[in-house]
């Protein structure tokens, strides 16, 4: 996956490498509304798709305003001590659920870039009480955007950035269908409570 700036550093929050996952310039929901997904709240170790040696933590801090602050820590040999804050909306779509996630700290500097909009990832509860988190396939979405399924945007050159540009009821109609959700193909995490 040209990487999604995966959370500080190999993962504690959108630090790229080659290039920035797909974004949206509305937060998938919009026509619906955000909740914070009270299942959601608290500690989580994540083990993340694109590293296997690092200790990761996601402690999920649901706001007033229907957001989360999610306070990302990481640990292990190459990432001891980074942490960063990303701000979460949830949203559900039919039965699919989804994040739309903005970095608001990276190990403690404020993001520089916050007109990049909002990276969406879709998440999924397993019998075992765990959590997998979902990226938006960048070549899927570029075929949705070439073939007019969704509105879209694609930068020239092979680590062009893709954003999503349907309006909010477009996109969430979009994302709410079964075609629409098969575009989170790519793994990014999976997470499994912290007994509290």
């Amino acid at each position: 996956m040209k990487a999604f700036r995966v959370l500080v550093a190999a993962c504690a929050a959108f630090l790229a490498a080659a290039c920035y996952p797909v974004t949206t310039t509305s937060p998938v929901g919009t026509s619906v509304g955000f909740s914070t997904d009270p299942a959601l709240a608290g500690l989580w170790r994540a083990e993340m798709a694109q590293s296997n040696d690092e200790v990761v933590y996601f402690h999920f801090l649901p706001m007033d305003n229907g957001s989360f602050k999610v306070v990302i820590v990481s640990g292990g040999e190459k990432l001891n001590g980074e942490w960063s804050v990303v701000r979460v909306q949830a949203a559900s779509l039919g039965d699919h659920h989804f994040f739309n996630a903005e970095m608001v700290f990276n190990n403690g500097k404020r993001e520089s870039d916050p007109s990049r909009g909002t990276v969406p990832l879709l998440y999924r509860f397993g019998s075992d009480g765990r959590v997998t988190l979902f990226l938006v396939s960048e070549d899927k979405a570029k075929e949705a955007i070439q073939t007019g399924a969704v509105a879209g945007a694609i930068e020239p050159g092979d680590f062009g950035d893709v954003t999503l540009t349907a309006e909010p009821d477009d996109l969430d109609k979009f994302f709410a269908s079964d075609d629409g959700a098969a575009l989170f193909s790519e793994k990014f995490a999976t997470l499994t409570k912290v007994s509290q």
